[in-house]
């Protein structure tokens, strides 16, 4: 079974971009990514701006690219704009 590559910053731009629709609706505007890949991604951006606890799952451009729109997000779980204190990532080398 082949690997499936690492998201894209545009295939990330565009699950940010999308946060009013379903994994499933989503799913069809990334045919590369599974609903669950969706579901997990999604997840972590909500744990981003939560407890902190899944945001390992967010690879370095995808902590690069929230810490950039911060302030201009919303989260697709609970419907909060992402904002606020992001220290988690402060002194953390994205690579």
């Amino acid at each position: 079974m082949a690997r499936v590559p690492d998201w894209t910053a545009d295939e990330f731009e565009t699950l940010l971009n999308n946060y009013g629709l379903s994994d499933e609706e989503l799913a069809r505007k990334l045919p590369q990514r599974s609903v669950g890949a969706i579901e997990l991604v999604r997840d972590a951006v909500h744990s981003y701006h939560t407890d902190k606890m899944f945001i390992s799952a967010l690879s370095g451009m995808m902590c690069r690219r929230l810490e950039e729109r911060r302030g201009s997000l919303v989260c697709s779980r609970c419907g909060t704009a992402l904002g606020g204190d992001s220290s988690v990532f402060r002194g953390v080398n994205y690579g």
